[in-house]
């Protein structure tokens, strides 16, 4: 729902592979795990990733989100 002021405030990122296309295919081997109790599997390799792209993405500050 955000405009496009907010939407493409990263499309010139230089972590992106292409300039324009704000989407990131990263390839790794991870493990999909699943907690007894619960049928969902996450894998904590993948959340790292994820994790370390939006450390990068906070310290341009470019939106005014400040990490906690």
């Amino acid at each position: 729902m955000a405009g496009p002021s907010k939407t493409d405030l990263f499309l010139s990122w230089s972590e992106l592979p292409k300039s324009g296309f704000p989407i990131i295919f990263e390839g790794l081997v991870g493990q999909d795990n699943r907690e007894p109790n619960n049928p969902s599997y996450f894998n904590a390799e993948e959340a790292t990733i994820v994790v370390q792209y939006l450390e990068k993405l906070l310290t341009l500050n470019q939106i005014g989100i400040e990490k906690v």
